[in-house]
C-alpha cells in the first residue's frame, strides 16, 4: 500500500504531554543502567500546551500556523518577563501532572560531576550548562565546570548551535570527556558546552542540559563528532533501551542495556524503524476509534478531525487555537497500527482518558478574554500538524505512557507491548507537593 504516514516517536521536548522526571538510578549490573520515573516540577506557571504545539512544529522544520505564532510570541515573551522576575522562594516549587520532561542524575568529568539531564529522543547531542555559560543565561542549574576534570580536553576549533522551537538558539564549546551512567562509563564522550542557552531552558533551574537519543546523522557539532547513540552498543549488555512511563504515577522507568520482562503483558512485537533523517521514524498504517465500526487504512493520510468528531461537543477552537473537549467527556479509546517496508504490523492503543491534557482556562493567560465557551474545556493531548510534510505526524508522551516501548539502536527496531494502564485521570490539574524532590537552588555567579 502506498504513501503510508511517515511519523517519528518522541520521548522528550516535542510533544511534551504528561512527562515527568527522574528521581534515583538504580543499578542492574555494570553493563545496565536504570532511571526511576517521577513526577516533574511545576515551576511558577502552567506550560502553555500552544507554546508547545508551535516548539514542536517548529523542531521538526513544519509550518507554524500564522495564528498560532501570533498567540505564542507572548506567552514565550511573558514567560521571559517572569523568568526575569523570579525570585527563590522555595515555596513556588511545587509538582504538577502533565509537566514536560524527563531528567535523571548523569556524571560528567572525572571525578563526576552530578548533573540532571533531559532524556531527548528527537535531538541527538548531549549539551551541559557550564563555566563557559554566559552568567546571565544561568538560572539555579547545577552546572559543569572543565577545570575540575581532570579528563576534560577542549576540541579546538569545534562548536555547535542549535535551533529551539522558541526560534532561538543554543550554541558553544566541544569538549571529549567521561561520561557516567549509574556504573557505565564512556570515555572520551562528546560533551557540549553552552556558551548561550535560549530562555527555554534556562527557566528550567532543575536542567542541566539534554543528553540525545536521536541519531548520529543530526548532531550539531560542526565538524561532526561521536554521538551517544554512537557510544551505548559498545558499553551496554543488549545495545537497547526501554521506555515505561506512567499516567499519573511516580513508577516508570527508562532501562538501558535490558528489557525487564515485568514491565509489559504479552509478547514484544517488533518493526524496523527509518533513522534517514536522524530520528526514530516507523510508517503509520492505520488507526480505528473504539466503540465504531470505522477503521483507517492509510493510502493517503486522514486528518485528525476523524477522531474527534467521535467526542461530543468536541471541536477546533480557533481562539484557543487547537481541539478542545469537555473535561468531562469519555472519549473513545485511539486504537493505532504502524508499521514497516517489509509488512510487518503492530497495534497498540491509547486510552481516551489521556487525551483530556489541560483546562482551557488554565491555558488562557492575562492578554486573552475568558469565554463562557470555554467553562468545562480542555485542551487535548492530541492535535493535528495543520498539513502533510516530513515527518507527518510525531508521537510524544501520551502515546509512550500507553505502553512498553523497546528502541533497539544496533538492529534498529521499534518494538512495543501492552501493560496495565491506569485509565483515570483522577490527579488532573492537581498541585502535589508532596512529591517535590528538591528545593530550587540559588543562583550560581561564575
Amino acid at each position: 500500500m502506498a504513501g503510508f504516514t511517515h511519523i517519528c516517536l518522541v520521548a522528550a521536548m516535542c510533544l511534551t504531554f504528561f512527562s515527568a522526571s527522574v528521581a534515583s538510578v538504580p543499578v542492574v549490573d555494570s553493563s545496565t543502567f536504570s532511571a526511576s520515573v517521577a513526577s516533574s516540577i511545576k515551576r511558577h506557571a502552567h506550560v502553555d500546551p500552544r507554546v508547545q504545539y508551535m516548539r514542536t512544529l517548529a523542531k521538526y522544520n513544519i509550518p507554524v500556523p500564522e495564528k498560532l505564532r501570533k498567540i505564542a510570541a507572548p506567552k514565550i515573551a511573558a514567560s521571559k518577563l517572569a523568568e526575569a522576575k523570579t525570585d527563590d522562594d522555595p515555596l513556588q516549587t511545587v509538582s504538577e501532572d502533565g509537566d514536560e520532561y524527563f531528567i535523571a542524575p548523569i556524571g560528567v568529568g572525572n571525578p563526576a560531576q552530578q548533573l540532571y539531564l533531559d532524556f531527548d529522543t528527537g535531538s541527538s547531542d548531549s549539551w551541559v550548562f557550564s563555566t563557559d555559560t554566559d552568567v546571565s543565561e544561568v538560572n539555579g542549574q547545577t552546572i559543569w565546570d572543565p577545570r575540575k576534570s581532570s579528563t576534560a580536553v577542549l576540541l579546538p576549533n569545534t562548536t555547535w548551535e542549535i535551533f529551539y522551537g522558541d526560534f532561538s538558539s543554543s550554541s558553544g564549546l566541544v569538549y571529549k570527556d567521561k561520561l557516567t551512567l549509574g556504573s557505565l562509563e564512556i570515555t572520551n564522550m562528546t560533551i557540549e558546552s553552552a556558551l548561550d542557552v535560549s530562555s527555554t531552558f534556562s527557566k528550567d533551574f532543575k536542567m542541566s542540559g539534554l543528553l540525545g537519543l536521536a541519531w548520529p546523522s543530526i548532531a550539531q557539532t560542526t565538524p561532526v563528532q561521536d554521538v551517544l547513540l554512537d557510544y551505548l552498543p559498545q558499553i551496554l549488555k543488549q545495545p537497547l533501551f526501554t521506555v515505561d512511563l506512567r499516567h499519573n504515577s511516580d513508577k516508570g522507568s527508562y532501562n538501558f542495556g535490558y528489557i525487564d520482562h515485568d514491565l509489559h503483558g504479552s509478547q514484544i512485537q517488533y518493526i524496523d524503524i527509518d533513522n534517514s533523517e536522524g530520528f526514530w521514524g516507523v510508517q503509520m498504517t492505520g488507526y480505528a476509534i473504539s466503540g465504531q465500526d470505522v477503521r483507517y487504512e492509510f493510502s493517503t493520510p486522514k486528518n485528525v478531525i476523524d477522531y474527534f468528531r467521535a467526542i461530543p461537543n468536541a471541536n477546533f477552537s480557533d481562539d484557543a487555537y487547537g481541539y478542545i473537549l469537555p473535561c468531562n467527556a469519555t472519549p473513545p479509546d485511539f486504537i493505532w497500527e504502524l508499521g514497516d517496508s517489509t509488512g510487518e504490523r503492530i497495534v497498540g492503543r491509547i486510552p481516551g482518558n489521556y487525551i483530556a491534557y489541560q483546562t482551557v482556562n488554565d491555558t488562557l493567560g492575562e492578554d486573552e478574554p475568558w469565554q463562557p465557551s470555554f467553562e468545562g474545556q480542555c485542551y487535548a493531548g492530541l492535535q493535528s500538524l495543520g498539513g502533510f510534510s516530513s515527518p507527518e505526524g510525531i508521537l510524544g508522551d501520551i502515546w509512550l505512557k500507553a505502553g512498553f516501548h523497546v528502541f533497539d539502536v544496533a538492529n534498529k527496531k521499534f518494538g512495543t507491548a501492552p501493560k496495565p494502564l491506569d485509565s483515570t485521570n483522577k490527579k488532573l490539574g492537581h498541585y502535589r507537593r508532596d512529591k517535590v524532590p528538591f528545593y530550587r537552588k540559588k543562583k550560581i555567579e561564575v
